[in-house]
């Protein structure tokens, strides 16, 4: 068994890096990149794809013409999806790991 904790802060940042590569953004986006990251605490690898892809999907709804993807589309795409890992989760794996002898990842 292998338990795989949620990104780091670090971890969520190369996520959002990653996934920007692909989303054309203004530099605002940029410039706040380390709000983001601190808005995702929590928020699974998966989680965070997910918000850039309903980013995406907001501006578009916006604008169907639009060329870029800004920093309210970001920050309402993380109000729409909140994280699914519980606190209640992320305590019982920590007394899982620490009564079973499973390293985390």
């Amino acid at each position: 068994m292998l338990y795989v904790a949620p990104p780091d802060a670090p971890s969520r940042e190369a996520i959002f890096r990653i996934q920007l590569k692909r989303i054309p953004h203004p530099e605002e986006v940029e410039a706040a990149l380390s709000d983001l990251v601190k808005e995702t605490d929590g928020y699974s690898g998966a989680e965070l794809a997910g918000v850039c892809r309903e980013a995406c999907l907001n501006a578009l709804r916006e604008d169907l013409g639009s060329k870029e993807v800004a920093l309210r589309h970001f920050r309402a795409a993380i109000k729409t999806i909140p994280p699914r890992i519980t606190q209640e989760m992320h305590e019982f794996y920590a007394r899982f790991q620490a009564t079973s002898g499973i390293e985390s990842i």
